[in-house]
């Protein structure tokens, strides 16, 4: 893209943007849950949000095994913390939290590691199951499926070639749990696709789908070929604010390379799990440091190139309690940017943690007296409304790339509030939490 091309770009996704954000407003997050570390997710179903509408009360689940090999990641990664003082540390971290200092938070590699083995390692088993309902329903696309006679023809191509480099950009991504929880997603269709290899195509696996698209999550048939397997390549980019590089450095590595041999297992399961849980060749993590809200425009456009996936996992209500009018920019912005078919994920805590208020002005004074006149009024809007109203509402005012003021976005699924269970038998050196969660998937069109 040329010079002048590339800064006339810029110049329209200002201006769309622009002419988008809300003029004045006010964002305040819920003080008990700002951040995750700051209040407990209890499975008793006794919290303050009893408003909110739960639409599945529980979700699926993964096989035990991979998730046990997840957690195992975050464990053999940063073994040395678990006996230091870690609940010291923790309780120091929820404190910097607490008072919104990011950057004393997450400015320790102690701080780093603690914050990942205690809270990104029970997100990523919950992501891991979210990404196979994600990637496994609306990034395979089973239309463009090769027939078997199609399949016996060497020179044709794989049946989906955007599937060879999947590219996700991971905003609020840096402490790793989406990066494990991409690797448990493609291990699991490893194992689907091992299960199924040399087994002829389905015929009515594409009836079956269009009956029942809820079970079509797992479709190991859309990535292989009369026993031919083909994995895809993860290319993710995760953008955050602290320097997470070293620690998404070691999870890649222990991710890619054959765990320490136990010598709890028997000798004739040894050879089978001493292999890695991806093969490095699969996937490939590059970390960026920025704040999403500051971000260049430049910058976001290179970062976004080649993105099948975007996603904002327990990142955006943050967000917008920093800054609601930038909040709304940023999201104007990946509207402008994103390719069609793009898919954006939010993820995030449900409910009244989720609540942003949003100021309204100052009512109009009464002519009399000055001591008379009121504070700004402020009205409290669920994240997820805020989030509709952004993408479904305001992106589709007309504008140089959207003259008729189309839809740019079509929203594919919304959970209010969703349970994500850890199983029993899971083995961690400390205690981790159930996960409720809501969950809201866009594609850009």
């Amino acid at each position: 893209m040329g010079a002048n091309t590339k800064a006339k770009k810029e110049k329209n996704v200002r201006d769309y943007t622009k002419a988008k954000a809300p003029t004045k407003a006010k964002s305040r997050g819920s003080k008990d849950d700002r951040h995750p570390a700051k209040a407990k997710r209890r499975d008793d179903d006794d919290d303050d949000d009893a408003s909110a509408k739960v639409t599945s009360s529980s979700s699926p689940q993964m096989p035990l095994e991979l998730l046990q090999l997840l957690a195992n990641v975050f464990k053999d990664s940063f073994p040395s913390v678990f006996s230091t003082n870690l609940q010291g540390l923790l309780q120091e971290i929820k404190g910097h939290l607490y008072n919104r200092d990011f950057e004393l938070a997450f400015g320790k590699d102690d701080y780093l590691q603690a914050y990942s083995i205690r809270w990104s390692s029970s997100r990523a088993l919950a992501y891991s199951l979210i990404f196979r309902e994600v990637i496994g329903k609306y990034l395979t696309d089973r239309s463009s499926l090769a027939s078997p006679s199609q399949c016996d023809d060497e020179t044709k191509s794989p049946p989906d070639a955007n599937l060879e480099r999947l590219g996700m950009v991971c905003l609020g991504g840096g402490a790793g749990a989406e990066i494990v929880g991409l690797a448990g997603y493609q291990s699991h269709m490893h194992s689907l696709l091992k299960a199924t290899e040399g087994t002829e195509p389905d015929a009515n696996a594409d009836a079956d789908a269009d009956a029942s698209p809820s079970t079509s999550c797992d479709t190991p048939s859309a990535i292989q070929c009369s026993g031919s397997v083909q994995s895809p390549q993860l290319n993710i980019k995760a953008i955050d604010i602290a320097n997470w590089t070293d620690i998404l450095s070691t999870l890649h590595r222990t991710i890619t390379t054959p765990p320490p041999p136990s010598k709890y297992a028997p000798a004739s399961a040894r050879p089978a799990a001493n292999t890695p849980l991806l093969p490095p060749e699969e996937i490939s993590v590059s970390f960026h440091q920025h704040d999403l809200l500051d971000l260049e425009l430049a910058t976001l456009t290179s970062l976004l190139e080649g993105a099948r996936l975007v996603t904002l996992m327990y990142t955006l209500n943050e967000l917008y309690s920093a800054s609601m009018t930038k909040t709304t920019n940023l999201l104007l912005s990946l509207t402008y940017l994103l390719e069609p078919g793009t898919l954006l994920l939010v993820v995030d805590s449900p409910g009244s943690y989720s609540t942003v208020a949003v100021g309204t002005g100052l009512r109009e004074k009464p002519a009399a007296t000055e001591s008379t006149s009121q504070a700004p009024e402020e009205k409290k809007y669920p994240m997820h409304w805020l989030l509709d109203h952004t993408l479904l509402s305001a992106s589709s005012v007309g504008s140089s790339k959207n003259a008729q003021g189309q839809s740019q976005w079509e929203k594919l699924e919304s959970i209010e509030s969703r349970w994500f269970r850890l199983p029993e038998g899971l083995r961690y050196p400390i205690e981790l939490e159930n996960m409720r969660y809501q969950l809201h998937l866009y594609r850009r069109v």
